[in-house]
């Protein structure tokens, strides 16, 4: 008899798994972004990770906390901004642009249409630049230098500075540029103003007549009388004033008689003594050219024309003006002296003094 054994084979198989490493991997649409995804807690509970950040809004809520069913982006969520803010206009002035004022003592500027949508607007920073030398305005020194200062302004959108250091000046433009720096720390590009200058003013007024008293024995036929130019300007640089004579000093009576000028050599270098022929002439209070008139005690003529041109300087100023306009007072005085055989008579001529500003 054939005897059958069945053999029982078990067999035992040991299925290791090991779990391999995590690839983070970021995840978008249209309304919602993770980057990098490696959240600490559950769906169901706040996300929160240093690598986590929700741009707008995600399920029900299309802006501020994320949330639906299954996923609440609060407190453990931060917005995504990878873009700068939006810039806008730069005005000089308090309210609309202003391309020109007559302070000398103040600069303001203000701007609007800024915005950043995604994180907001942080601070905003402003710089405040001189064209004539290119020099900026720091507002934490007060001081102008080198033009790598930009101002920081906080969330304030104008600015007014009045400081004794400003020494505003006539003949250049002041541009303000702004900038701004969302709360994601992306910095805009800078918008500038066309700039602000400083209107120019310049007025010269005088006596509109002089009488030089009458000459006779008891004067030595020598007599004098004075005018006082005042002029008062803003020009950064100053002023220089000229005269000049519309006829010669001449009889009303006998229009063919005259009384000569003087003769100074043209008076074109230093004026001259008081000659002893005498004539027509005059002096002024002001030491212009290096002591040209000595203060008063020398004396050039007036040269003859029919149009009010430029003439002979009789004064002027150097120094700068700034901070506020200048005001400066000026005396010509006026001498004649003639010989006992001059024609007796009134004479008269007429003096145009020209004023140009140094801007």
């Amino acid at each position: 008899m054939q005897v059958i054994r069945s053999i029982s084979v078990v067999l035992a198989v040991l299925l290791l798994i090991v779990a391999g490493s995590a690839v983070a991997e970021d995840f978008s649409s249209s309304s919602y972004t993770v980057k990098d995804p490696v959240i600490g807690q559950g769906a169901l509970n706040n996300a929160s990770s240093g690598s986590f950040q929700g741009s707008g809004g995600a399920g029900d809520n299309a802006s501020g906390n994320s949330s639906s069913g299954s996923f609440s982006g609060e407190s453990g969520g931060q917005e995504f901004d990878l873009t700068e803010p939006v810039t806008g206009a730069v005005n000089d002035g308090v309210g609309a642009d202003i391309d020109s004022q007559t302070s000398m003592t103040t600069l303001q500027g203000n701007w609007s249409g800024w915005s950043d949508p995604e994180s907001g607007i942080a601070y905003y920073e402003y710089k405040l630049q001189r064209e004539v030398d290119n020099q900026c305005w720091d507002a934490g020194g007060n001081v102008w230098s080198a033009c790598n200062v930009w101002n920081n302004n906080s969330t304030s959108t104008s600015f007014s500075h009045n400081h004794a250091n400003l020494v505003l000046r006539t003949g250049t433009n002041y541009i303000t540029c702004v900038r701004a720096t969302n709360n994601a720390d992306i910095t805009s590009s800078a918008v500038c103003s066309d700039g602000v200058g400083i209107a120019p003013s310049t007025t010269l007024s005088y006596g509109t007549s002089v009488n030089i008293p009458a000459l006779n024995p008891a004067n030595s036929w020598n007599a004098e009388a004075s005018t006082v130019l005042t002029i008062e300007t803003n020009a950064y640089n100053g002023y220089i004033i000229y005269g000049s004579k519309i006829d010669s000093l001449r009889s009303l009576s006998s229009p063919t008689k005259t009384i000569a000028d003087i003769s100074d050599g043209g008076c074109s270098g230093s004026a001259v003594n008081w000659p002893g022929g005498g004539g027509f002439g005059f002096t002024s209070s002001d030491d212009i050219d290096g002591n040209k008139f000595t203060t008063a005690t020398k004396y050039c003529n007036f040269p003859t024309t029919i149009t009010p041109t430029l003439g002979r300087q009789v004064a002027d100023r150097v120094s700068a003006i700034t901070g506020a306009t200048a005001t400066d007072n000026h005396t010509i005085t006026y001498r004649t002296q003639v010989t006992a055989s001059q024609e007796a008579g009134q004479y008269r001529t007429g003096i145009v003094y020209t004023v140009i500003p140094q801007y």
